[in-house]
C-alpha cells in the first residue's frame, strides 16, 4: 500500500496516524490494539507509555512510519492518556477508552443521518447520556492504489452529542451505526467505538479490491452508470483502516447494484473473505481472521401499489446470502443480517429508497449479532423462520411448507407472498428467458404453528409446479405486514426462492421411512422429481429428518446434482437397479456424483431412488467452547460408537459439529489435521481441557448470580459444576469453596444469614437450609398476589397473554364503572374508595369484580393531578431523587449515575441480568447488576440494583419494599422501615416508561379494595404496601390499594 505520509515544510511531521485522536477507542483484550504514526528521523526511537504496563519502544522506519502494539487491555472502565515520545518531543492521545471497535460501511442507507431518522430529537438529546460511546467520521476520497492512511477526517473521535451524532442531513453521524452501537453498549456494558467510512450511491466494486474482484472474474475499470473506478473507495476509505484492529464490521448496501445483480453473490462473500485477510494482515495478526461481519438485507424502494417489480432488489438480497437465503452459511461464515424488506417508507422526504426506520434495523442487527458475534445464545432464535421443506398435493392443489423442523411458532400477519411458476415443460428453469413459465400468486390458505399451506390453482392442470419464491418483490408488504414472522423474536422471515428445472415432488417427508424420486424420460430430457429423504427416527426423541433442503435431483446430460443439503452423510444413488454409494462433500453438504456417466438409457424409462445410507442413530451434541470439553468427548464417542464411524467419519463429525470459539479452532489448524480425529481432538483439547480454562471457570464462579426464577437446587448443581472446572486438580477441602460461592450467588442477605446461623459445613447442606428457608418464606406469602408490573425482568415475551390481560383488564374496569353508575350519589362519581371505619374488617369481604355488593362501604375521596411519589436516598454519598414503584418488581438504577461514581467506590457489575420490560413494552437491556448500599434517613440497607438506562435517577421496587417490611402510607405519603419514618419529598406525575402497561395476574386479593387517583381524606384501616397502577383503556387512573397484610 503507498503511505499517505504527513509534511511539515517538507519534513514528516512527529504524530499519529490521521484515524487516532482524543476521545477514541481502541480495541480492548484479548486482541492487542495497533497504534502508528510518522517519525521525523529514520531509526529514532518511539516510546509509547500510558497503558498500566511497560513503555512499548519501537523505531522509525524507512517509510518514516512507527508502530506499536501495545499489550491487551483488559480494562474498559478507566480513562488512558497514550504517550508517544521521540527525539524531544511528545504527542499525546487522551481520554482513551477501551472497548470494541465496528466500522459502518456502505452506500446512502448507511451515509443517513441520525437526524434524518424517526424520533430524531429524542435519540439527538439522549446521546448525551452514552459517554462511553465514541464516533469517527472519515470523509469522502478515493485513490487509485491503497493507502495506508486517510486522506481526510470528517468527524474527529468525539464523544456524543446532538451535534456529534446529528450535525446535519448527509454529514455525520450515521443512524444505523449509532443506534446499532447505542444497543450494543446497552447489552455489553462497556465502551464501543463507531467508525463510519460510508458513500451514496456506491456500488460494492469500488469497495472490494482488484484481488477480490479478479476471483469474481471482474477486471479493473468502472460500471457504466459509475464515474468512479472499481477499488478506488476500498484504496482511500478502507485500507487505511486495515492497520486498525478492530471487532467487526457493518454492511449497508446493493441497492446501487440493483440494476446488475447477477455477480453480487460472488462479489459479495468474496469482498467480506478479502476484507478479513486485509485487516488480519496488516494488524499483525490482531484482528481476527474471521471478524463478525454483518449487513442488512435491502429495504423496500419504491411503492409496491404503483410498481409491480420482481427484479433488481429482490435478486439482491437473495445474492446477499449466497444464494442460500440465510446467514451464517458455509460460504459466509461468522455473518449475521437484519432483514429490512417490511420496512416501507414510501412518504420518506429523503426518497423511498431511504426509509426513515432505522431503530428496527439497528435492533434486528443487534440481535443476531449477539449471538454471532458475540456468541451470547438465549433461548430466542435470533433470526426469522426458515423453510426446511416443501410438499406438493396435486389433490387439492395445495403446497405445504415446513419451517425450522417445528422449533420456530410462526405468525402469520398475511396471507400474501408466496408465488409458485408454473410451467408446461416439468424441465423450465423460471427465468425470464423461458417463455414457458410464469409465476403466479399462492395464497396461504391454511397454517399451523409451524407450517403453511399455499395454494396453486392459479397453474393450469396441464402446468406443472416447478418453483416457489416468497416476497420476492421490490417492496413486497407494507409496514410490518409480510407472510410470516417469528411468534418468539417478531423477526421476519427471508425472501425465499427454489427452482432448478423440476417439478416439485407430491407428498411430504415425514419422520420415518425414506422417500424416492421416481420419473419417466421424454425424449432426452428427464423427468426428475424433487426427492426429500429422511432418517428413520422419531420426531418426540429430537432427531430431525435429513432431508434435501431446496435441492432438486438435476439430469444434467448423464450428471446428477443436487442442491445443498441439510444434513451430512453417505447417500446411495440407484439409477436402473445398480447402486451407486456417494459422501457428501466435507463441509458444504452437497451431493455432487458424476460416476453413473452412460450407465442409465436416456431413450427410456429409468428410475431413480436416492437414499440416506448414514442415517443418525443418535445425533452428536454442538460444542461452543462453553461446556466442559472432556464431558463432551466422551459423549461424542459413545454416540460414535452406536453409529458406527469410521475415525474419518468422527473427524468429519466432529468438526462440524462445533461453534463459536470452538469453531475458530478449525481455521487455525491445516487441511489434514481437519480430518484426523486425533491431531483435532488433541488441539481442542489444548484450548478447551479443563485446566486451561480455569481462570475462566473461577471467574464465572465469583460473579455467578442466582436468576430471578432459578431454583436453588439447579444453582447449587451449576455452582458444583464451576467449582469442578475452575478448581480441576485441587482436594476436596478446597472445593468446599463452593458453599462460600453458592451463598454469594444467592444475593439474598436473609438467606444468607439463615444459612450462616445454620452452619452449613458443605453446599449440601447449604442449599438444604436455603430450600427450607425459602418454603418458609413462601409460605408467609402463600396468600399474596404478584404485583401488577411496571418494569420486570423479562426473558420471554408473549404478545398474545399480554394481549389477553390488558383485555382481562379493560374488562375490570368496564365492570367496575358500571358498578358504579349503578344506584351511586351524583357526588361519588362512580369512584371507588377503601372502607370507611378502621373497624371494619377487610378480611372478611369476598370480592367479586360482577357484584357490586361488595363495594357497599364507601368514602369520598379528593381528586389530584398527582400519583407518584419520591424519597431521597443516599447511595455511595450520592444524594438520589428515587420513584417509589412498587409496580416495578425489581429496583433499577439510573446507569448515568452508576458511571459517575468513584471507580474505588462502585461494586463491579455482574453481566448475569435479563432485560427490563418496561410499561410501554420496550426492552431496555441493563449494563448489569450488583448489591449497593441503599441508605434512607439513617438507615442502610444492602440491596441488590439493576443498573440500566431509565430517564429518572433510581426506582425502589417491590422487592425492596418487601425484603426490608417497609409500610408505604399513601395517606400520609410516609415510608415507614424499621420504626423510622420517611416523608416522601415530593408527588410527581410521570408520564414516561414506568406505568404499567398489563397485568401478571389479574386476581384481586380479598383485602383489597379498587379506588381511583386522589388523596384519601378518611383514616386507612391497615397501612399498605404500596400503590399499583394498571393500565388499559380505560382511565389511567385506576389504581389498587395492596394492604400490608391480609
Amino acid at each position: 500500500m503507498r503511505s499517505t505520509r504527513k509534511k511539515d515544510v517538507g519534513n514528516f511531521t512527529f504524530s499519529f496516524a490521521a484515524y487516532y485522536g482524543d476521545n477514541m477507542v481502541l480495541q480492548k483484550a484479548p486482541q492487542a490494539a495497533i497504534v502508528w504514526g510518522y517519525g521525523e528521523q529514520v531509526g529514532s526511537d518511539v516510546v509509547v507509555t500510558g497503558f498500566d504496563h511497560e513503555a512499548v519502544t519501537t523505531t522509525v522506519t524507512e517509510l518514516n512510519t512507527w508502530s506499536v502494539k501495545l499489550p491487551p487491555i483488559k480494562e474498559t472502565n478507566s480513562t488512558y492518556t497514550i504517550t508517544a515520545k521521540s527525539q524531544n518531543k511528545t504527542i499525546m492521545l487522551k481520554n482513551v477508552l477501551f472497548g470494541d471497535i465496528w466500522i459502518c460501511s456502505g452506500q446512502s442507507n448507511m451515509v443517513f443521518t441520525l437526524d434524518m431518522a424517526n424520533d430524531a430529537q429524542a435519540e439527538m438529546q439522549e446521546a448525551k447520556n452514552y459517554s462511553h460511546i465514541r464516533v469517527f467520521t472519515a470523509s469522502q476520497e478515493t485513490s487509485d492504489t491503497p493507502l495506508t492512511d486517510l486522506k481526510g477526517v470528517a468527524e474527529p473521535w468525539s464523544i456524543p452529542s446532538q451535534d456529534s451524532v446529528g450535525h446535519k442531513p448527509w454529514t455525520y453521524f450515521s443512524a444505523v451505526c449509532w443506534l446499532y452501537g447505542k444497543l450494543l453498549y446497552q447489552n455489553r456494558g462497556y465502551p464501543i467505538g463507531l467508525i463510519t467510512s460510508a458513500w451514496g450511491g456506491t456500488a460494492i466494486e469500488l469497495w472490494s479490491s482488484a484481488n477480490a474482484l479478479a476471483k469474481c472474474g471482474i477486471k479493473e475499470g468502472k460500471l457504466d452508470n459509475l464515474t468512479l473506478t472499481h477499488s478506488s473507495l476500498w484504496n482511500a476509505m478502507m485500507a487505511p483502516f486495515t492497520r486498525l484492529t478492530i471487532y467487526g464490521v457493518v454492511w449497508y448496501q446493493g441497492e446501487a447494484n440493483a440494476g446488475s445483480p447477477d455477480t453480487y453473490n460472488c462479489t459479495f462473500p468474496e469482498m467480506i473473505a478479502d476484507w478479513r485477510k486485509q485487516f488480519t494482515t496488516n494488524s499483525d495478526g490482531q484482528t481476527n481472521s474471521l471478524f463478525p461481519f454483518g449487513f442488512v438485507q435491502l429495504a423496500p424502494n419504491r411503492d409496491r401499489s404503483k410498481y409491480d417489480i420482481s427484479t433488481g432488489f429482490p435478486d439482491i438480497r437473495w445474492h446477499q446470502t449466497a444464494d442460500m437465503g440465510y446467514v451464517p452459511n458455509y460460504y459466509m461464515s461468522n455473518v449475521f443480517m437484519a432483514v429490512a424488506m417490511d420496512l416501507p417508507d414510501f412518504s420518506s422526504p429523503y426518497g423511498s429508497i431511504h426509509p426513515r426506520y432505522k431503530q428496527d434495523v439497528a435492533s434486528r442487527l443487534l440481535t443476531s449479532a449477539l449471538a454471532v458475534a458475540y456468541n451470547k445464545h438465549t433461548n430466542i432464535r435470533y433470526q426469522g423462520p426458515q423453510p426446511d421443506g416443501y410438499s406438493l398435493h396435486e389433490g387439492d392443489k395445495t403446497i405445504r411448507i415446513g419451517y425450522d423442523n417445528r422449533s420456530t411458532h410462526l405468525d402469520i400477519r398475511s396471507m400474501e407472498g408466496f408465488e409458485v411458476c408454473c410451467s408446461t415443460n416439468n424441465r423450465s428453469v423460471c427465468n425470464k428467458f423461458d417463455n414457458s413459465s410464469r409465476w403466479m400468486p399462492a395464497p396461504i390458505v391454511e397454517y399451523d404453528a409451524f407450517s403453511v399451506r399455499v395454494w396453486y390453482a392459479a397453474c393450469a392442470d396441464n402446468e406443472h409446479v416447478v418453483g416457489l419464491r416468497y416476497e420476492w418483490r421490490e417492496s413486497p408488504c407494507d409496514l410490518f405486514r409480510c407472510a410470516i414472522y417469528s411468534k418468539e423474536n417478531g423477526l421476519p422471515a427471508p425472501p425465499m426462492i427454489t427452482v432448478g428445472g423440476t417439478a416439485i415432488a407430491e407428498g411430504y417427508a415425514e419422520a420415518e421411512g425414506t422417500a424416492e424420486a421416481k420419473g419417466s424420460a421424454e425424449g432426452d430430457s428427464g423427468n426428475t422429481r424433487r426427492v426429500m429423504t429422511s432418517c428413520e427416527s422419531r420426531r418426540d426423541s429430537g432427531d430431525l429428518p435429513r432431508t434435501l433442503d431446496r435441492g432438486v435431483l438435476h439430469n444434467m446430460g448423464a450428471t446428477y446434482q443436487a442442491l445443498p443439503l441439510t444434513s451430512r452423510g453417505r447417500f446411495r444413488v440407484g439409477v436402473n437397479g445398480t447402486d451407486h454409494e456417494h459422501r457428501t462433500d466435507e463441509m458444504t453438504s452437497n451431493l455432487n456424483y458424476s460416476g453413473i456417466n452412460n450407465k442409465p438409457n436416456f431413450e427410456r424409462d429409468y428410475e431413480i431412488n436416492l437414499q440416506n445410507t448414514n442415517c443418525y442413530k443418535k445425533k452428536p451434541a454442538l460444542f461452543d467452547g462453553e461446556g466442559n470439553w472432556e464431558d463432551y468427548l466422551v459423549q461424542f464417542e459413545l454416540i460414535a460408537a452406536i453409529n458406527k464411524w469410521s475415525d474419518l467419519e468422527k473427524a468429519l463429525e466432529l468438526a462440524t459439529s462445533l461453534r463459536g470459539t470452538a469453531q475458530s479452532i478449525l481455521t487455525d489448524l491445516r487441511p489434514e489435521m481437519r480430518t484426523n480425529f486425533v491431531r483435532l481432538t488433541a488441539a481442542l483439547a489444548s484450548r478447551f481441557q479443563p485446566e486451561n480454562q480455569a481462570e475462566m471457570y473461577r471467574a464465572q464462579m465469583k460473579s455467578r448470580i442466582r436468576g430471578r426464577t432459578e431454583q436453588i437446587p439447579v444453582l447449587g448443581q451449576d455452582i458444583k459444576r464451576l467449582v469442578r472446572l475452575a478448581y480441576p486438580s485441587a482436594p476436596m477441602e478446597v472445593r468446599d469453596l463452593a458453599r462460600d460461592c453458592f451463598i454469594d450467588s444467592l444475593n439474598d442477605a436473609d438467606m444468607e444469614w439463615a444459612i450462616f446461623q445454620a452452619k452449613a459445613k458443605t453446599i449440601d447442606n447449604a442449599v438444604h437450609v436455603a430450600l427450607e428457608y425459602e418454603a418458609f418464606q413462601n409460605g408467609r406469602r402463600k396468600h399474596s398476589t404478584k404485583p401488577v408490573r411496571a418494569v420486570d425482568e423479562y426473558d420471554n415475551f408473549d404478545l398474545k397473554r399480554e394481549i389477553y390481560l390488558s383485555e382481562q383488564v379493560d374488562d375490570i374496569s368496564g365492570r367496575l364503572a358500571k358498578m358504579g353508575e349503578s344506584g351511586r350519589p351524583n357526588d361519588w362519581s362512580g369512584k371507588l374508595s377503601v372502607a370507611e371505619t378502621e373497624d371494619q374488617v377487610l378480611a372478611e369481604t369476598n370480592y367479586d369484580l360482577g357484584e357490586s355488593k361488595n363495594f357497599d362501604k364507601l368514602s369520598q375521596i379528593k381528586s389530584t393531578n398527582s400519583d407518584s411519589l419520591y424519597v431521597i436516598v443516599n447511595v455511595f454519598d450520592m444524594k438520589l431523587n428515587c420513584l417509589i414503584d412498587t409496580g416495578s418488581t425489581v429496583s433499577v438504577l439510573n446507569s448515568s449515575m452508576y458511571n459517575t461514581m468513584s471507580q474505588s467506590a462502585k461494586p463491579k457489575l455482574s453481566n448475569q441480568c435479563s432485560g427490563l420490560r418496561m410499561a410501554n413494552g420496550s426492552v431496555v437491556m441493563p449494563m448489569g447488576t450488583a448489591v449497593f448500599p441503599v441508605q434512607l434517613n439513617k438507615k442502610i440497607v444492602y440491596h441488590r440494583l439493576i443498573v440500566a438506562d431509565i430517564d429518572i435517577p433510581m426506582i425502589i421496587g417491590f422487592d425492596f419494599l418487601n425484603k426490608n417490611n417497609c409500610i408505604l402510607d399513601m395517606g400520609k405519603r410516609t415510608i415507614e422501615i424499621d420504626g423510622q419514618f420517611i416523608t416522601c419529598q415530593r408527588e410527581h406525575c410521570l408520564n414516561s416508561i414506568f406505568k404499567i402497561s398489563s397485568v401478571e395476574d389479574v386476581e384481586i386479593p380479598p383485602t383489597s379494595e379498587m379506588i381511583v387517583q386522589g388523596t384519601i381524606l378518611q383514616g386507612i384501616p391497615h397501612k399498605v404496601t404500596g400503590l399499583i397502577e394498571p393500565a388499559g383503556s380505560f382511565s389511567p387512573t385506576m389504581a389498587v390499594l395492596l394492604p400490608r397484610q391480609w
